[in-house]
């Protein structure tokens, strides 16, 4: 981008020199590289916003992570090396129950209501045979 009334570049945050064709030499950041990266970082910083280098990455964390043990810890949402990543955040916890665990549960209540109709079907079924046997005299049968 340059200015309209001198005609010089402004640079972009890590970007400097005439044209804004250099990126920011170690320890320096920001638009022309004008700032230095603060002295409590353990090795450089991120020439765009300043912030420590995270371990051994080349880059700070992004978008709300945090660097804990030389690693990004990404805020929900975020992911990757760098946080610079978009991920569906993850759906609260059900308490355990999962979507198959519910199908499996109505499965088994349908298979009982089947299995104590089909026995209530058998019982009755069986009670009638046996008073319709009880009602039937054998002599009647063997005697014509």
């Amino acid at each position: 981008m340059c200015d309209i009334v001198n005609g010089m570049c402004i640079c972009s945050s890590g970007l400097g020199g005439k044209y804004c064709n250099q990126t920011c030499s170690s320890g320096t950041w920001g638009p022309d590289c004008l700032k230095r990266c603060p002295s409590t970082c353990p090795s450089q910083c991120d020439t765009q916003d300043g912030a420590c280098y995270c371990g051994s990455l080349m880059s700070s964390c992004k978008n709300g992570g945090s660097c804990k043990s030389g690693k990004c810890k990404c805020i929900s949402g975020y992911g990757g090396p760098d946080c610079t990543t978009q991920v569906a955040p993850v759906p609260p916890s059900t308490g355990g129950t999962s979507g198959g665990v519910i199908a499996a549960a109505v499965i088994v209540s349908l298979l009982c209501a089947c299995v104590f109709g089909l026995l209530i079907y058998v019982c009755y079924f069986k009670k009638s045979v046996e008073i319709s046997l009880k009602s039937i005299d054998p002599r009647q049968i063997f005697n014509k």
